[in-house]
């Protein structure tokens, strides 16, 4: 009877396989399995050797090679068993898994909704009048100032308080207030002097007497902390876009003395909070720092600097010259250096521009999207600075940086929206108007001869009956609002009802 070569399967006759000289062949199954295992075992030390051979005329790889080999190995191996394990625990436990999964779902959709009516409850329309502040309630105003002072914040909101009993007899010629209301200050004239004092909120009778000056004073920022920012004289220079003859610039933390920080100082920004500021003195860059122990530290930045910017409060991105502004805390700023325009944050300074003529910018993050001049907007492509929109010099703007759009009107006075470097004009019945921002819409109010028409980002122009006069427009919860020159609030309802509830010098939304 035939049989097969388990070696090389082949058949045979006999005891023994005549091709490959095999022992005999037996039935019992464990001699069989010891045979196949030597027979295995002999094939892997051929193919080991051959294996070496082939390898000696390659580098050995090193003992660094080997073992990060073995340990990502041996990483790839625990990875497996922790997918394993997690895969078993995430079948035994899937009910369990689905319903935290569920709970955390429905958590943070309560937290979100919880949040928006937060804000929705704590937002309100203030109007300001004969030194009154009111909130808009349907449609009358309440007062919410109860006979108090009204102070604005630098970052536009309102507090109030009490002016000291023992000044409210005297002339009150300037008022700043903190981020959050935390604090207070007054530059009072009273025998022949201004006295700059500082009260904590809920406390004007505990005030303190910062200074006394003979000259006119300005705020130029006061913190939570109470640290306090304010400039001498600064009427000697009207002109804040250049450096020369300026003001005295001093520095007052909470309970301490004031420190002078410079003297001739233009373009001066402070962070009350940090302590620090940066300014401009015969054409240099200085940024002044002042630490919790008092001690003061000067240093310059660049010499032949000018144009100094920073944020303007409540525009994002948009770019201000105006003196004695506040800077936030860790806020970009912008200066321009022999014909080169940088961004500077206190740690880090970037090269935006080479341009030689005064510029103001139009930001995205750290990126600038416009400048404009006089004579119209520019925009970088490829690295070259190229005029994307012609202007004049009595042109407006208003940079909508949620969009990316700048609505503006050019030289020849037509209302014009830039996306990129595509412009569309808008309705001739537009031409000539002076355009200004809208709290509450992404658009801006154009003023022309003939009254007043909201300009939303897509072009969309409504015109706004019997507000030929207003001086600033809100758009709050479906309605318009604007402050008349004559000093009356009116409401337009959307659907062509006109209100006047009362008188309005200045309205705006506070949260």
């Amino acid at each position: 009877m035939a049989k097969i070569c388990p070696k090389c399967g082949r058949e045979y006759e006999g005891d023994s396989c005549p091709y490959c000289e095999k022992p005999k062949v037996l039935v019992n199954r464990e001699a069989y399995e010891k045979r196949r295992a030597a027979y295995e075992r002999r094939q892997g030390t051929r193919r080991s050797s051959v294996t070496g051979k082939r390898r000696k005329s390659r580098p050995a790889a090193s003992k660094t090679l080997r073992s990060l080999n073995a340990a990502l190995a041996f990483l790839y191996d625990k990875a497996q068993d922790i997918l394993y394990y997690l895969g078993k625990l995430a079948r035994r436990f899937r009910k369990v898994i689905i319903a935290a999964v569920a709970v955390f779902l429905l958590l943070l959709i309560c937290i979100s909704a919880g949040s928006c009516m937060w804000r929705y409850m704590h937002t309100h329309l203030w109007v300001y009048a004969d030194g009154t502040t009111s909130q808009v309630d349907g449609g009358k105003l309440s007062d919410v100032s109860e006979g108090r002072t009204t102070f604005w914040s630098d970052y536009g909101k309102a507090y109030f308080s009490d002016i000291p009993s023992d000044l409210a007899g005297a002339v009150v010629k300037s008022l700043a207030v903190s981020k959050n209301g935390k604090y207070f200050a007054a530059v009072v004239y009273t025998g022949g002097r201004n006295v700059v004092c500082r009260w904590k909120s809920g406390n004007p009778e505990g005030y303190e007497r910062i200074a006394s000056e003979e000259q006119d004073v300005e705020f130029a920022g006061l913190g939570d902390s109470g640290a306090l920012f304010f400039l001498v004289n600064p009427s000697s220079q009207t002109n804040w876009a250049y450096s020369g003859s300026g003001a005295t610039a001093f520095f007052a933390r909470s309970g301490g003395s004031s420190v002078r920080v410079d003297v001739d100082v233009s373009q001066f920004h402070g962070t009350p909070e940090s302590g620090s500021a940066v300014y401009i003195r015969d054409g240099v860059l200085y940024q002044f720092s002042s630490d919790s122990r008092g001690t003061i530290h000067t240093q310059e930045i660049a010499q032949g600097a000018s144009d100094l910017q920073v944020p303007e409060t409540g525009k994002d991105g948009v770019y201000t010259q105006a003196g004695g502004a506040v800077l936030e805390s860790g806020a970009a700023y912008i200066y321009r250096k022999e014909g080169t325009y940088y961004l500077a944050d206190g740690s880090r300074t970037e090269k935006l521009w080479e341009c030689g003529q005064s510029l103001t910018f139009f930001m995205r993050g750290r990126t600038p999207a416009y400048a404009v001049d006089g004579s119209g907007v520019f925009m970088q492509e490829n690295g070259v600075l190229v005029r994307a929109a012609g202007g004049a010099a009595d042109s407006t703007y208003v940079w909508l940086a949620g969009s990316g759009k700048l609505l503006f009107t050019d030289e020849h006075g037509e209302v014009c929206v830039l996306s990129g470097r595509k412009i569309k004009v808008l309705p001739e019945s537009l031409r000539g108007a002076k355009l200004s921002a809208v709290s509450g819409l992404n658009g801006a109010a154009a003023e022309t001869s003939s009254g007043i028409s909201l300009v939303s980002v897509a072009g969309k122009v409504t015109e706004l009956a019997g507000a030929g006069n207003a001086e600033q427009v809100v758009v709050f919860r479906g309605n318009t609002y604007a402050a008349g020159k004559d000093g009356q609030l009116l409401v337009f309802d959307g659907r062509g009802e006109v209100a006047s509830p009362g008188a309005a010098v200045k309205i705006w939304i506070q949260q």
